[in-house]
């Protein structure tokens, strides 16, 4: 064999694995009023080795070759935290010999503090695996609000499982914007204390800059405008959060409402956009919070 005919076949072997490794990407999708929640993960074959092995106190990557991501289109309750939009790298922390968590990597950036993580029983799977499987397992959902639905994990003889809610959603425009509003428990929003909390999201509807999306976070004493979170597909890069000079920072006022039935989750009572700021109202309870934010700057290239 001639070294060009090697150097072919070795090419072409390569091309093939790559293509091999694309394939066994699995992407479960869970789809609820209009939005999505997707896990991207590489299906690594079990071969002798299982969860078991992993030791208290270390984390796996939870899958192969590209980083494993959770794309969410709507809030997630993970754990305490409701984690808003965006696009986050997923790890398995073994917690002790029955108990492990997912850790929402990169949530700590719109959230502050810690990852968000999402707890779980270790055990046996009825039927075992023979590569790594990730799906969602819906629950029923008993009002247009929140739906309950459960993580599984699923390798060799080893399955996870941990349950987690998602907020329900409803659109409107905002002059050249969509507005979608998040249908989170009033109690969330108003005991919310130091850590902020989505309440909506907010972009474009048209032209180049439709691709950038917002969520509108509500703080301590602040509003503000993020853009949202998008790890990068290598699992071992470092995670950058979104620039700041990217997003607005605006006020926030309360005030009670005495005519109206509180208000159990969140609902929009109105919004508008004049002279380049927003000023978004929202029902929460028994009062009326007023955001104003300044439209973001378009971004320079």
């Amino acid at each position: 064999m001639s070294l060009m005919s090697f150097r072919v076949r070795i090419v072409l072997c390569l091309a093939m694995c790559a293509f091999a490794l694309r394939a066994q990407r699995g992407k479960p999708a869970l789809e609820w009023q209009g939005s999505t929640a997707a896990i991207d993960y590489g299906a690594v074959l079990v071969g002798q080795h299982g969860l078991a092995e992993l030791k208290v106190g270390d984390e796996w990557r939870l899958g192969m070759g590209d980083a494993t991501r959770l794309v969410l289109e709507m809030p997630a309750l993970v754990g305490d935290r409701w984690v808003p939009p965006g696009e986050y790298r997923l790890r398995l922390h073994r917690q002790d010999e029955s108990k492990c968590a997912i850790v929402v990597q990169g949530s700590h950036f719109p959230l502050g503090g810690e990852d968000a993580r999402l707890p779980g029983e270790l055990g046996k799977a009825g039927k075992p695996t023979k590569k790594l499987v990730l799906d969602w397992q819906r629950g029923a959902s008993k009002d247009k609000s929140t739906l309950p639905v459960d993580l599984l994990v699923q390798f060799g003889e080893s399955q996870w499982q941990g349950a987690l809610q998602f907020a329900g959603s409803k659109t409107s425009k905002v002059n050249i914007y969509e507005l979608t509003v998040f249908a989170l428990p009033a109690d969330a929003v108003l005991q919310r204390g130091d850590r902020p909390i989505v309440l909506a999201a907010l972009h474009k509807a048209k032209g180049p800059e439709s691709v950038r999306k917002f969520n509108v976070m509500l703080g301590k004493t602040e509003s503000q405008l993020v853009e949202r979170v998008v790890v990068p597909t290598d699992s071992f890069a470092e995670l950058q959060g979104p620039a700041a000079k990217d997003g607005t920072t605006g006020k926030f006022a309360s005030a009670p409402v005495t005519t109206d039935a509180p208000a159990a989750f969140v609902e929009l009572r109105h919004a508008t956009l004049q002279k380049g700021t927003f000023e978004l109202q929202f029902a929460v309870g028994k009062d009326v919070l007023t955001l104003t934010l300044p439209e973001p700057a378009a971004k320079v290239k």
